[in-house]
């Protein structure tokens, strides 16, 4: 990889991130993770995509809004009421199961989801170390809890589930000979069917 560039990068929380999103943290010295902000629907904070058998399969995680529309993300609780936690690790299971790093990862990353985390930033922050401890990135990642103004280095706005951002150089997946290369996959995709050394030789789409 690139050597990291100075200065601090902020983004959103997000669940099991896309890859672009890794790369960019992991090309940074220090990412600052807002959790202050007002929750969004319909993004990355509680959602994830796999590529299984059918292609790209988004996974969403149940929430609570304790404030409702106001709630910021720092608040938002996980919602327990079904038993979204095990649909996620079966559907992953069935997307990488023969995987080459499946048996390596999959155990510690089952603790995580079924760990009952309360609170929604809290679940994806743990997710992320996990993430980035075998990926053998190193940034500094600081959590803001109070609201924070766009400013240089603001990359909070490029990552959406509706804005296709990829990372320019193709990786192995499992479903590769069926589906072709699909982009814009969970970071878990790139370290089931890569492994530690996953990031190494991607650049980011800009």
């Amino acid at each position: 990889m690139e050597q990291a560039q100075a200065g601090t990068l902020t983004l959103w929380s997000a669940y099991l991130p896309p890859v672009d999103y890794l790369y960019a943290l992991s090309q940074h010295e220090r990412v600052e993770i807002e959790i202050g902000e007002t929750y969004a629907k319909q993004s990355y904070r509680n959602r994830c995509e796999i590529v299984g058998a059918q292609g790209l399969q988004p996974l969403s995680i149940p929430v609570k809004r304790p404030e409702g529309n106001h709630t910021p993300t720092r608040e938002v609780l996980v919602d327990y009421s079904t038993p979204w936690a095990r649909v996620h690790l079966g559907a992953i299971r069935a997307a990488y199961g023969k995987s080459a790093y499946f048996i390596h990862y999959y155990d510690e990353l089952a603790g995580i989801i079924l760990s009952g985390e309360e609170r929604l930033w809290r679940l994806n922050a743990r997710l992320l170390e996990f993430l980035l401890q075998i990926l053998n990135v190193d940034t500094q990642v600081m959590y803001l809890e109070d609201y924070q103004a766009e400013r240089a280095g603001d990359a909070r706005a490029a990552y959406h589930p509706k804005r296709l951002r990829a990372v320019q150089g193709e990786y192995y997946q499992a479903f590769g000979e069926r589906h072709g290369f699909v982009g814009n996959a969970s970071g878990l995709d790139l370290l089931m069917n890569e492994g530690p050394g996953g990031l190494v030789g991607l650049t980011s789409a800009r």
